[in-house]
């Protein structure tokens, strides 16, 4: 934002004076903020290109990244979500279940006795 600012001072005094000394100016701080952008994006592909060899090279990258995210869901707020919805889910099953069963066995008690009765076979001694 500074680089901007300055180089908006400079076109106005260049304006107000007419030289060419202000243009050579402005054109030096072009060519320095042009490399000193070019340092910061080598820097920045340098250091991605390190992470990826250091990913790679051992499993620490993907164990960085589960870290990441599981840190993302505890910082939304979202930590136990998915285990609590598969817990009501079950026990919407299991409720669900138990009343068919209960009907079953008032509609066709002679079903449950027979099943009753293989399984005390198999058990007793």
């Amino acid at each position: 934002m500074a680089v901007i600012t300055e180089k908006a001072e400079i076109t106005e005094k260049m304006k107000m004076t007419g030289t060419a000394e202000m243009a050579e100016v402005t054109e030096q701080k072009e060519m320095e903020v042009k490399a000193e952008m070019a340092k910061k994006n080598e820097m920045a592909e340098k250091m991605d290109m390190a992470e990826k060899k250091e990913r790679k090279s051992s499993g620490k990258g993907k164990r960085k990244r589960v870290a990441d995210f599981m840190l993302q869901n505890v910082m939304l707020g979202e930590a136990g979500e998915g285990f609590i919805d598969v817990l009501v889910k079950m026990l919407i099953v299991v409720v669900v279940g138990a009343v068919l069963m209960a009907i079953m066995r008032t509609a066709v008690p002679q079903l449950f006795t027979d099943m009753l009765t293989k399984v005390r076979g198999i058990f007793e001694v």
